[in-house]
């Protein structure tokens, strides 16, 4: 089990390079908002120190994320799924993400109501039918629409990663443990023994140490129901 941080709650970018490993991340996932010349050149210079395990994209300009996700060596690249729509634009990426070995994660979003269940993301799927689409769970939004996680246990080597944030009310995006966290933990304990990395992603009003801290309620909770292999390095 692998614990990685979004850029996108990095107020300085470099910062969060310089203190991934120290704070205990596997590494990042690079926010599309953070992709530019100057980040570029700082994740060449962290390449050795820093891994990103994947772009959260948007649809716009996919060709060059697509690049910058290669030369990254990124195994995704995750997209929310908001219309029916969307579903050819996700073919099209797809079939150009596939030439370079990339992985292109179906996302779940609070803003639709249609693809929230284990059940319709499993339909997109075999609708689409392309081996190198998979899933990426927003837990929080998952919990919009009362999705029950326990559910996605049931498809597990569909699944690509986790986006871990807590649920308040109709309020997402928050630090794990502010908010109604008993929710997530059913399918924490289903993956605990599955190398499907979990991704501190929270709403943008948030910063690193507040990822940091989700991280740690993260591990406490896994490690208080019993032994855990290979967390992180350290613990």
């Amino acid at each position: 089990m692998e614990i990685f941080v979004s850029s996108r709650n990095a107020r300085d970018f470099e910062k969060l390079l310089q203190k991934c490993s120290e704070l205990g991340f596997s590494g990042i996932e690079l926010d599309h908002k953070d992709i530019n010349e100057r980040n570029l050149n700082l994740l060449s210079k962290y390449k050795s120190k820093v891994r990103v395990i994947g772009i959260a994209a948007k649809y716009k300009d996919f060709k060059y994320q697509l690049f910058v996700a290669e030369s990254l060596n990124c195994e995704y690249i995750s997209l929310p799924l908001n219309n029916p729509n969307d579903l050819q634009k996700i073919r099209i990426i797809a079939d150009s993400a596939k030439n370079l070995g990339i992985i292109v994660a179906i996302e779940n979003d609070k803003s639709s109501e249609l693809y929230n269940t284990e059940k319709e993301l499993l339909s997109i799927l075999e609708r689409l039918n392309m081996e190198n689409v998979k899933l990426l769970i927003n837990t929080a939004d998952a919990k919009v629409f009362n999705a029950s996680l326990m559910d996605f246990n049931k498809i597990k080597n569909k699944i690509m990663a986790f986006h871990l944030s807590d649920i308040y009310g109709r309020t997402t995006g928050l630090p794990y443990g502010l908010g109604k966290y008993e929710y997530i933990n059913p399918i924490i304990m289903g993956f605990k023994k599955e190398k499907t990395p979990w991704i501190i992603r929270l709403d943008e009003k948030y910063d690193l140490m507040d990822a940091f801290l989700s991280k740690e309620n993260f591990v406490k909770y896994v490690k208080s129901v019993g032994e855990i292999n290979k967390i992180l390095p350290h613990y």
